[in-house]
């Protein structure tokens, strides 16, 4: 059953980014619904499910939009390390504050990568049109989403799982 809910929300993240996220821009951020998606697998139904997805997503977000199938991945990359990280840390952070941190901080680093990418293609860069119309409403966007997502998913009972790998057999 996890494995077919994974496999929907796969198909479906690409989808919601290209075809929903545009319809409701603030400043010049748009909800990056592939990020906060992923960041819920990962809560939710493990890491192991998290390496299928994030390959996945990229591949399907590239393939429907203009992005490289290759940056996106390169840009969803540290969210499982930097989660993992949070929770070894001997700061006590509960689950969500774990997954916000980890999700806004990859948010960050998608979104300079995607900028960085346009200006290698020849976009002019403004540093302070960057910060203050992308990367802030954006990393904002995407908490508020996090947000709105998670806690139904935890009143519902969904419990959340350790970012480290368990050790299993086949």
């Amino acid at each position: 059953m996890k494995q077919l809910l994974c496999l929907a929300v796969v198909v479906a993240l690409p989808l919601f980014q290209v075809a929903v996220s545009p319809l409701f821009p603030i400043s010049g951020a748009n909800c990056d619904f592939a990020l906060v998606g992923l960041a819920l697998i990962m809560v939710f139904l493990g890491p192991r499910a998290f390496m299928f997805a994030l390959p996945s997503t990229a591949l399907l977000f590239g393939f429907g939009s203009d992005h490289s199938p290759g940056l996106l991945l390169l840009a969803y990359l540290p969210l499982l390390p930097l989660a993992a990280y949070l929770a070894d840390l001997s700061v006590p952070l509960n689950r969500y504050t774990q997954t916000a941190l980890a999700s806004v901080a990859t948010g960050l680093f998608a979104r300079a990568l995607l900028s960085m990418a346009a200006t290698a293609q020849g976009a002019d860069f403004a540093l302070s049109y960057t910060l203050a119309q992308v990367l802030i409403p954006g990393a904002l966007l995407d908490a508020g989403l996090l947000t709105v997502l998670y806690f139904p998913l935890r009143s519902i009972g969904w419990a959340p799982q350790p970012t480290s790998l368990q050790r299993g057999g086949f």
